[in-house]
């Protein structure tokens, strides 16, 4: 279905489109320069001895501590590690102190009356919430003791110390509203507080005059957030600020100058990670903007020191890309007036062992992601003998469901049921207008992908899709990739949270257009910016849930999709006619084997 679109009026819609989101930028709401302290620069630090994503950080006796995440030797990922290393200012060398008790990512981590705690966090790749273990480390002897369990296992929360006790706040698992403190002279756990209004993971939490802030993080099916809510244990009592200028997950904040600074962070839905360095004054209940972090990335902690703000490691690329995109970066907000970081002037202390610190030249961008190349199947043994009833070689879908039942993908119905009768070759029927639920796109994707790494028989991510069900496996593959998400549990009567709380897939709920489009570019590794003002289709426009994957596959795989000519019921024309996309109908056989064989397989020819 042609869109009707000359050259000339291409050109003409962008210009024009860029004119607009010029204007609106200029009229927009969003913060145009900082009112305070905005000055300062960015510099480096000695970089870390590991590469590593998704740790914690903690500052004690003067030095930087950060403990477990995702880690490699380069940008890689090779496993989660325990390596408990802490930066000294005064030499800019890093030293190993004793390791963690247990591999861990998505930690807490926090210092309080002179030790470090470190809590939850997920001990493997399964990403399995069942780590309710504390550990305390004491900096004297080098040496870390267990404390009392939190209440239930925890994950991508945040950790703080306010006014002698440990809050633990946000992140996945039972509870995982519930306010959780600890008080270290009593070694006991208390979930009596104020629940955090906001339920959210992969936040950011920070103490202000003696005040708990917490900041964006996401939660499905909504996705970032840019909530900010604050507590005060004086009341036991939570109240709204101001909104973060940028919504995102995967952050960091740190208290500095009475103010909140935030930085990083990561958006699932485009792979994209944030640079954007805003500034929180809880005495004018205000949001500013200030020169961005050099390195943009995510899963990223930071401390501050000696007035200085350290932003350190994490992953260059969003989601499940983090696994190749690793950093050991350390980059540093020195304040007006402030001086570099030191020359290393003396050897670190003679009762640790001394990591040789590697030399590493940064970009102010992030290093480019070649995503695999998208696997193409093996040779069809010829000839291939397969032909659908109800699509023959004349019709639109043939060349697409024969390309993919060729290569197993897909199947048939048998014939002889009632309005399919069976022909002299008792070919089967495609039904290229049956609508395709969610669990059979999830199947068709993953095997189109050539995902087919095996997955650990225990896991589970979703309420509704148990182990050894028709679609696990595949659901499991696309989940573990970041490329699908579900539905918050306990919204709907008829799905109650377990134990984990784990989300529901709906594997039988019909897919729609938009979804198909999601689904597939994340699964292609399509990556590319689309510029703000294109859109292709009338309904589906920037900003719109599936506009920047529309715009990605009509990029990439030209004549996988079209659209549907303007001028009908309640679809009217624009000044450039363009089609409309429907994101939101329901999803048939036939236009998913299109779309999904012209983007896996372009060339696909069979005899």
């Amino acid at each position: 279905m042609g869109n009707g679109i000359s050259t000339g009026a291409v050109l003409l819609r962008l210009s024009f489109g860029v004119l607009l989101a010029a204007l609106a930028l200029a009229f927009s709401g969003e913060p145009q320069a900082a009112p305070f302290g905005g000055t300062g620069y960015w510099t480096t630090a000695a970089p870390m001895p590991i590469y590593r994503s998704e740790m914690a950080a903690a500052v004690l006796d003067e030095r930087i501590y950060v403990g477990g995440g995702l880690a490699g030797d380069t940008q890689i990922f090779t496993g989660t590690t325990s390596a408990f290393q802490y930066y000294d200012p005064t030499t800019n060398t890093w030293t190993n102190a004793a390791p963690m008790p247990a591999p861990l990512h998505h930690l807490g981590m926090a210092a309080l009356g002179g030790r470090i705690y470190v809590t939850g966090g997920y001990d493997g790749e399964d990403f399995n919430v069942d780590v309710k273990a504390a550990w305390a480390y004491d900096p004297a002897a080098n040496a870390w003791s267990s404390i009392a369990d939190m209440p239930y296992p925890r994950a991508a929360h945040a950790s703080a110390a306010v006014g002698g006790l440990l809050y633990v706040v946000g992140g996945v698992g039972t509870g995982n509203t519930q306010l959780w403190t600890y008080d270290p002279a009593t070694n006991t756990w208390d979930t009596s507080r104020a629940p955090l209004p906001t339920p959210r993971e992969h936040l950011t939490a920070a103490e202000a005059g003696g005040k708990l802030y917490v900041i964006a993080g996401r939660w499905f099916p909504g996705g970032n957030l840019a909530t900010v809510e604050e507590y005060d244990p004086a009341t036991d009592t939570w109240t709204p600020r101001a909104s973060i200028p940028t919504a995102r997950s995967g952050l960091t904040s740190a208290a500095l100058d009475g103010r909140i600074h935030v930085t990083g962070g990561e958006d699932l839905s485009t792979s994209n990670t944030f640079p954007q360095h805003e500034v929180y004054d809880p005495a004018t209940g205000t949001w500013a903007t200030f020169p961005p972090l050099p390195t943009s990335r995510h899963g990223l902690p930071s401390a501050v020191l000696g007035g200085r703000w350290y932003v350190i490691g994490g992953g260059l690329l969003a989601g499940n890309l983090t696994y190749s995109s690793l950093t050991n970066i350390v980059e540093v907000r020195v304040p007006e007036g402030g001086t570099p970081t030191p020359t290393i002037t003396s050897a670190p202390s003679a009762t640790a062992t001394p990591v040789a610190t590697r030399t590493a030249t940064r970009t102010a961008t992030r290093t480019p992601f070649v995503p695999t190349p998208i696997p193409t199947a093996p040779p069809t043994p010829a000839p291939c003998t397969i032909q659908f009833a109800d699509v023959p070689p004349d019709h639109t879908f043939y060349p697409y469901a024969r390309c993919l039942a060729c290569r197993g993908i897909v199947a048939g119905y048998p014939c002889g049921g009632e309005g399919e009768p069976c022909n002299p070759a008792n070919d089967p029927y495609f039904r290229p207008n049956t609508p395709v639920t969610r669990g059979q796109l999830a199947k068709l994707v993953s095997e189109s992908a050539g995902f087919a790494e095996v997955v650990p028989p225990g896991r589970q991510t979703f309420a509704d899709v148990l182990y050894g069900s028709t679609f696990w496996e595949w659901v499991e593959r696309l989940s573990g990739r970041n490329i699908i998400d579900g539905y918050l549990c306990g919204t709907d009567p008829n799905e109650p949270c377990d134990d984990q709380d784990r989300p529901y897939f709906r594997p039988g709920n019909g897919a729609t257009r938009g979804q198909l489009t999601k689904i597939v570019a994340e699964a292609a590794g399509f990556l590319d910016d689309i510029p703000p003002a294109q859109f292709t289709f009338a309904d589906v426009q920037y900003g719109s849930t599936f506009w920047l994957y529309v715009e990605r596959l009509l990029l990439n795989s030209p004549g996988a999709m079209g659209g549907y000519d303007c001028g009908g019921p309640g679809e009217p024309c624009d000044p450039f006619n363009r089609p409309y996309f429907r994101p939101n109908n329901p999803l048939t056989r036939g236009q998913t084997a299109k779309i999904v064989s012209s983007t896996f397989f372009p060339a696909c020819a069979l005899p």
